[in-house]
């Protein structure tokens, strides 16, 4: 392992505190909907399709997938009622059945599906998820009545699909990677509608309208912002930064675009181990993540292109954060400034030591789920419970005994199953909406089979998130669309071999 892989390797680790919620509490946010890294395909990439050609049919999908153009209508806005998380119906309004590839290897017939909310309903797709040196997937908007209103067979698949928050969203990107056989990495771009799902915009007509020229428009390289509008652009090559280095960034609800330079501190480290937040007014963060700083520690803020070490700004930039603090042999929960300062810490709430929900914060109260003493011998979490902490003072607010599982976060509420037994564990407990004040349902509503909110451990497709009030739940076969229950309505599925009616 080279150092550079090391630092990937340690770095990764640590990120995972901050990165790895967002399958668990996200609100509407830039999503990529497919890896940004580079791909093994090398085939050029088409030009876009025009409306009028044959309907194309890609038979590599059982059903098979077929283009459906738009049917011209205008995309309907949201309902100011889907905006905050709170009790959702008895089953989703949609239901999205995925299809399958057809192929003889019995592991090629894997689906990665991706979804993002959108006025009206959701943008989703599926792509060959297994590395051959096919790349192909199917891309659709699905409305809350279950009708696919366009859809897209693309050869290659994009890279890149991301779409900016919003009520009045018309527009997402979609990009391409290409590794050249000297190993070179180019990168293409497109703007497309969401009502049409074609071009509209290219790379270079996006960069006329902000002005950009010169080396900008160039970059390549994505540095990734979860759940935010914000997705940040640099150079493509593989070597350290330079003072006079800029990175690009636009804002995918307006389609604006600004340079910055790289923070000061970062000249002379290697481009792909830096690390950039974004704070609510969309301002750039530089965070160093390291051990005991679940997180990463915001070194630097930038505001209008400058950058600031400033204490007073360093501190606005990010509020306190509840997490493990790790320790030689054991964990114990703690709350942490933006520098990864522990502010308080309780010795009588131990880090579990396994996969799965940890910590997560929602305004001034952290749900954990966590062990009453350090594991030893056979005993791996002694006295199992979730519990609630007040975010500044780490005081507990309310505790469930026993084993839980935490699936959606968000406006004050959560989704959680247990208590879990040995018993339990082929026939989970239902899952519930709690109030995150006092632990108590927030509905009397409970879902058991087939209607769940699981998140899988490591590759598995399994997902659960809420983007405003609007919560989706994700695996192999299916795509659910759940809305607040007073404005749920019947349960409607859909393949994406349907279309318009």
């Amino acid at each position: 392992m080279t150092p550079r892989d090391a630092a990937k390797l340690g770095r990764a680790r640590s990120a995972g505190v901050l990165r790895g919620r967002r399958r668990l509490f996200l609100a509407a946010a830039t999503v990529a909907l497919a890896s940004c890294g580079g791909s093994s395909n090398t085939a050029s990439i088409p030009a876009p399709a025009v409306g009028g050609e044959p309907a194309r049919e890609d038979t590599r999908f059982e059903p098979a997938c077929v283009d459906l153009e738009s049917e011209g209508k205008a995309d309907p806005t949201d309902d100011p009622r889907l905006e905050t998380l709170r009790p959702l119906g008895d089953e989703p309004v949609v239901q999205v059945m995925l299809p399958r590839v057809v192929s003889s290897d019995a592991d090629a017939d894997r689906l990665r599906p991706r979804v993002v909310r959108v006025p009206g309903g959701m943008l989703a797709s599926v792509n060959q998820f297994v590395d051959v040196n096919e790349s192909f997937g199917a891309l659709f908007t699905v409305d809350a009545d279950g009708v696919i209103k366009k859809k897209r067979c693309l050869e290659p698949f994009p890279d890149v699909i991301a779409v900016g928050q919003g009520s009045d969203i018309d527009a997402f990107l979609v990009g391409w990677t290409t590794i050249g056989s000297d190993g070179s990495v180019t990168r293409r771009f497109e703007v497309w509608s969401l009502a049409h799902g074609r071009m509209t915009r290219t790379w270079d007509d996006l960069l006329d309208a902000n002005g950009i020229s010169g080396g900008a428009t160039r970059f390549g390289r994505i540095h990734r912002l979860e759940d935010s509008s914000t997705m940040v652009f640099g150079p493509s090559e593989e070597r350290d930064i330079q003072a006079s280095d800029s990175m690009l960034v636009l804002n995918l609800s307006t389609w604006s675009m600004r340079t910055v330079p790289y923070p000061p501190d970062t000249v002379g480290t290697p481009l792909d181990l830096i690390d950039l937040g974004v704070d609510a007014d969309g301002s750039l963060i530089e965070l160093e993540f390291g051990s005991g700083v679940p997180g990463g520690r915001v070194r630097a803020v930038e505001s209008s292109g400058k950058w600031s070490s400033e204490p007073q700004d360093l501190n606005s930039s990010i509020g306190l954060r509840v997490d493990f603090l790790l320790g030689e042999s054991t964990s114990i929960l703690a709350g942490f400034d933006s520098q990864g300062r522990v502010i308080w810490s309780r010795d009588d709430v131990f880090d579990i030591q396994a996969e799965g929900f940890r910590a997560g914060v929602d305004g001034d109260v952290a749900l954990v789920s966590a062990c009453s003493g350090p594991s030893s011998g056979e005993v791996w979490c002694p006295g199992p419970k979730l519990m609630a902490v007040d975010v500044a003072t780490g005081t507990t607010l309310w505790q469930r005994n026993g084993r839980w599982a935490v699936s959606v976060i968000g406006d004050g509420r959560a989704i959680v199953s247990g208590p879990y037994t040995d018993e339990t564990v082929t026939a989970p407990p239902p899952w519930e909406m709690i109030d995150l004040a006092t632990g108590d349902r927030a509905s009397s509503t409970v879902w058991n089979a087939p209607w769940g909110f699981s998140v899988g451990c490591c590759d598995s497709p399994e997902e659960a998130w809420a983007a405003g009030g609007v919560a989706f739940t994700v695996d192999a076969d299916s795509i659910d669309m759940w809305y607040p229950r007073d404005v749920s309505t019947a349960l409607r599925r859909v393949g994406i071999d349907s279309g318009h009616r």
